[in-house]
């Protein structure tokens, strides 16, 4: 595959920026940020919106991918 390639040859010239967007979508997963917030929540509840969509939001915000909450 063509993106494997291309892939490959970023990974030897940039190992560093590859390992850390690999540990930051790791720590950042859905499953993860979920589990997470189950596991300490204590008077939080989850409902229509779940905990990693939040997280997923407010990164847009503050990245300024999208300028406020409300214009995505």
């Amino acid at each position: 595959m063509v993106f494997n390639e291309l892939f490959e040859r970023f990974a030897e010239s940039c190992p560093a920026a590859v390992m850390h967007r690999a540990l930051v979508e790791n720590i950042f997963s859905p499953d993860a940020l979920d589990g997470l917030f189950r596991e300490v929540a204590v008077e939080q509840y989850e409902r229509e919106l779940l905990f990693s969509t939040q997280v997923e939001l407010m990164g847009q915000v503050v990245c300024r991918i999208s300028p406020s909450v409300h214009a995505t």
